[in-house]
Formats: C-alpha cells, structure tokens, sequence
C-alpha cells in the first residue's frame, strides 16, 4: 500500500466492532481475533482520508495472518498500547511482501 494513514478508532467504534466480530462465526477464539483485528483495519486504514478497505473479509483477502497482526501491532501503537491479537506466529509472512504492498506493491 501507498501512502495509507491508520486513522485511531473512538472507544465506541472499537466496541461496536467488538461486538460485531463476536457475532461472526468463527471455529476457535484465534480465528474471532484474527476476524477482530481484520475488522479494526478495514475501519482504520485510510489513504488520503478515504477508507481503503469496505470491510473486514476484503482485508482477510489482501493480507495473510501476519501481515494483519503486523499492521495491528502498528494500530495499538497509536494508542499506546499492543494489539490483543493471540494468533502469534505466522510462519508464511513475508516482510517482503508487506514491504511492497505498503510502497504500492503486488
């Protein structure tokens, strides 16, 4: 991606987003986590103030699990704190390939 910009959530955007990923079906807490954080994303990244993604399965579809983790990492950051992300490790993250997709990238 180029030039995106990670807009900081209000409290109230956060929990409704919360709320909604807990209503998502998922097999296991990692999955509702990774969907969670997928969710954050989709409402947060912006380039040149307009929304990048128009929700949290089109993120899942651009970035591996990583690569969501990652840029959740840098979404806690804004407000001082970690991302609450339990999924850990991913093996198949590329740094390379999150390199290019920020710089514009395929």
């Amino acid at each position: 991606m180029t030039d995106y910009e990670l807009r900081k959530l209000t409290a109230w955007e956060l929990l409704t987003l919360r709320r909604a990923a807990a209503r998502h079906v998922c097999e296991d807490e990692r999955e509702r986590a990774l969907y969670a954080n997928a969710a954050v994303l989709a409402a947060s990244l912006r380039r040149e103030g307009a929304v990048i993604f128009p929700d949290a399965e089109t993120v899942l579809r651009a970035f591996s699990a990583g690569e969501v983790n990652a840029l959740t990492e840098q979404y806690a950051a804004l407000d001082g704190g970690s991302a609450e992300f339990s999924g850990g490790e991913n093996a198949a993250f590329d740094p390379e390939r999150f390199r290019r997709l920020k710089e514009g990238g395929a």
